[in-house]
């Protein structure tokens, strides 16, 4: 009804085990799949979760990380990208996740990683475009990076001149 009501969904952090008091579990994004019917995905600061049945029931896609940007290939919705800006500030692992983005090729079902050599574990936004739908743009503090080929290979484009918050 356009955002005229509101109707809450169980998709919460006490029915996820990750509620209550003094807890730090946060939604970062939400994407409404834009042509699979009733599919979103949900990134938060305990992984990546897709619902098939509109939030009635879901999967938790990715186990952990801080999954802040999602999108959807322009033209093949079976392509979903994604990025963990996931930041260990007690220095308790040496994983570079920052470093990743992650491509599923079925949907969101499963994901592999491709490293984006030179990022320097920056924290990172992604974008696609219709205009050119085969390319992927990750952008951070370290750089700009183009793929040409939906995310497999990156290439160093050049430094920003101006934050990439907004990108």
């Amino acid at each position: 009804n356009g955002g005229i009501t509101f109707n809450e969904t169980d998709f919460n952090p006490i029915n996820l085990g990750l509620g209550g008091l003094g807890s730090t579990f946060r939604i970062y994004s939400i994407l409404h799949h834009p042509t699979l019917a009733n599919t979103l995905f949900i990134g938060t600061s305990n992984g990546l979760y897709k619902t098939t049945y509109n939030f009635t029931t879901w999967t938790q896609v990715i186990n952990e990380g801080e999954f802040t940007h999602i999108k959807i290939h322009p033209t093949n919705p079976q392509i979903v990208y994604t990025i963990n800006n996931f930041r260990d500030f007690w220095e308790t692992t040496t994983i570079i996740e920052r470093d990743l983005l992650y491509v599923s090729y079925d949907g969101g079902n499963s994901f592999v990683t491709t490293t984006i050599n030179g990022n320097n574990n920056a924290s990172a936004n992604i974008e696609v475009t219709p205009n050119a739908a085969n390319e992927v743009y990750f952008a951070s503090s370290s750089g700009i990076f183009k793929s040409t080929n939906n995310g497999i290979n990156f290439s160093f484009v050049g430094n920003a001149s101006f934050g990439t918050d907004a990108f």
